[in-house]
């Protein structure tokens, strides 16, 4: 089983950058340095740090392996 299994999917990560605690993220994409994330909170960003009202699409966050803790997600 390999992560890119898991694109489209609802899996949980750990990793600090994003939140102490374990977060579920949506898995866009795979790449050899990372994974590209979509991440619900993440949508208040732009709206508390660059003053931007609203957002046209939804972000996604790009995340290196090295920040990453841990992804989790029950095998059937």
């Amino acid at each position: 089983m390999q992560l890119s299994d898991y694109i489209g999917r609802e899996i949980a990560i750990r990793c600090p950058v994003i939140s102490d605690l374990p977060a579920r993220v949506k898995l866009l994409n795979v790449e050899a340095g990372g994974i590209w994330i979509e991440y619900p909170p993440f949508l208040h960003f732009p709206i508390k740090v660059i003053g931007q009202k609203t957002v046209p699409k939804s972000p996604v966050l790009f995340v290196p392996f090295h920040e990453l803790r841990y992804v989790y997600e029950p095998n059937d």
